[in-house]
C-alpha cells in the first residue's frame, strides 16, 4: 500500500473496463450474427465487424492491465512476507556468540552484516 497506494484503485477500475468491454463484445458479436444472417437492418456487416475488432482489442488491453497490475501487487506481497520471514532470523553478535537475538530486534538501531563461516574466514 505504501509503495503503490492506488493499486486497488486501478484493479477496479480496470477490471471494471474489463467487464464493460466484454459486455460491449458481446453485444457487438450479435450485431454481426444479426448482420451476417440479415435478421436486422440496423447496422451494415462491415461496421459490426469493425466494432467488433475494437471491442476484441479494448478487452485485451483492458485485461492485460488488470492482470500486470495484479501480478506486480503479488510480487510486492511475496517481497514484505520474504522481508517478514528474515525479520525472524535468530543471529549471535560476533562479540557475544552465546547471546542470541532476531534481526527484528536490530531492525531500528544497528546495521547489520551476516558473515558465515569459520573463525579464520571471517
Amino acid at each position: 500500500e505504501i509503495e503503490s497506494p492506488f493499486r486497488k484503485v486501478r484493479l477496479i477500475f480496470f477490471g471494471a473496463s474489463t467487464g464493460s468491454a466484454l459486455l460491449a463484445l458481446y453485444f457487438s458479436i450479435l450485431n454481426v450474427a444479426k448482420a451476417a444472417t440479415g435478421f436486422s437492418n440496423d447496422i451494415p456487416l462491415d461496421e459490426a465487424v469493425s466494432s467488433t475488432a475494437i471491442n476484441v482489442v479494448a478487452v485485451l488491453a483492458c485485461a492485460a492491465i488488470t492482470w500486470n497490475d495484479y501480478q506486480a501487487g503479488e510480487k510486492n506481497l511475496e517481497r514484505i512476507a520474504q522481508g517478514g520471514r528474515l525479520a525472524k532470523l535468530v543471529v549471535s553478535p560476533a562479540t557475544a556468540p552465546t547471546k542470541r537475538r532476531t534481526l527484528t530486534e536490530y531492525r531500528r538501531g544497528n546495521r547489520v552484516a551476516i558473515c558465515v563461516g569459520g573463525e579464520q574466514y571471517v
